[in-house]
């Protein structure tokens, strides 16, 4: 028969134990984490990306944004195209690629934002849709819709113009902006967590449309 104080010491193993095991249970509709998850939980397959269209450095969630094979960054400089103040814009695109590029390419995650072709700070307030000054994040599978996200509005989302040159409509930025999940698909994975934040820097040439 245990001793009083060996039995408590069991108790108090059994209890961290079984705690430990509700710690890790994993719920696809409330996952939280940093890296997205297979259905079953596990973590899923990174790589050390090929970088495509120009110079990216970005973080998902604090880790290097690696979850696929290749980042594909394009910009467009909307020449022809005005926002409702009037003036242009530069469209960026972040995607997340198992294969190398457009068209009919099979993407994973995508990341786009709006920015003016101007050096500075650009506060966004809004998710892509009614304004050309905002940001979306969306998981894909390859070419439907997975999760849709919404900005984050308790996050300090800014996107920071560092330099456009008008000539040879060179781009380089940097980015901070956050997301929070607006509607889960989860009928088929990866399950994303529901806290999406992406920073980083790229340097790209836009082309003009």
């Amino acid at each position: 028969m245990k001793k009083p104080a060996e039995l408590f010491l069991y108790l108090l193993f059994l209890l961290a134990f079984s705690c430990k095991e509700k710690e890790e249970e994993f719920n696809i509709f409330f996952y939280d984490g940093a890296y997205p998850r297979n259905m079953d939980g596990t973590v899923i397959k990174t790589y050390t990306p090929e970088i495509i269209g120009g110079e990216i450095e970005a973080k998902f969630n604090g880790h290097k944004w690696n979850h696929a094979p290749y980042l594909v960054v394009q910009a467009t400089d909307m020449e022809h195209y005005r926002s409702k103040d009037g003036e242009r814009r530069i469209s960026v695109s972040i995607g997340s690629m198992m294969d190398h590029g457009y068209p009919g390419a099979c993407i994973f995650e995508s990341y786009s934002f709006n920015i003016p072709p101007g050096v500075g700070v650009t506060q966004v307030n809004k998710s892509i849709g009614s304004s050309l000054e905002d940001a979306r994040f969306t998981s894909i599978n390859c070419d439907a819709m997975k999760d849709h996200y919404k900005l984050d509005k308790n996050k300090p989302n800014t996107i920071n113009v560092i330099s456009y040159d008008q000539n040879s409509r060179e781009l380089r930025a940097e980015f901070d902006v956050s997301f929070v999940i607006k509607e889960r698909n989860s009928n088929f994975g990866p399950i994303y967590p529901k806290h999406v934040r992406i920073q980083g820097r790229i340097k790209t040439i836009a082309t003009k449309k």
